[in-house]
């Protein structure tokens, strides 16, 4: 209150200029809120990225290391690829689902055709 009196007495401020300070007094305090209010979060932030380092840095020490006991030794011949057999076995199974199909199809079918007769 003092502070207003001498600012209205001596710097002969009016209602306007006075709304005006208020105004600017209210965007200083929320400023000042925001900026605490950042700092916190900055803060969290920080103490939020430093665990998740830590915490790698622990799996990382308790997961098994891989060993390689015994280097990969070449085959002495070449091994066939048997692509004769392998397409040979793939049409008879693809054949035989493609018959399995056929059967379940014709007898959804002929039980539709059972129902509308």
């Amino acid at each position: 209150e003092k502070k207003k009196v001498e600012l209205i007495d001596l710097r002969h401020l009016d209602a306007r200029q006075m709304a005006s300070l208020n105004h600017l007094y209210d965007l200083e305090s929320e400023l000042a809120r925001l900026q605490i209010e950042r700092d916190l979060a900055e803060k969290i932030y920080v103490e939020v990225s430093q665990r998740y380092a830590v915490s790698r840095l622990e799996v990382v020490g308790r997961s098994a290391e891989l060993a390689l006991i015994d280097p990969a030794v070449a085959a002495d011949r070449p091994r066939s690829r048997q692509v004769a057999r392998n397409t040979v076995v793939g049409a008879v199974i693809g054949f035989s689902f493609g018959l399995v199909g056929v059967l379940v199809w014709q007898a959804t079918v002929r039980s539709r055709r059972g129902r509308v007769s």
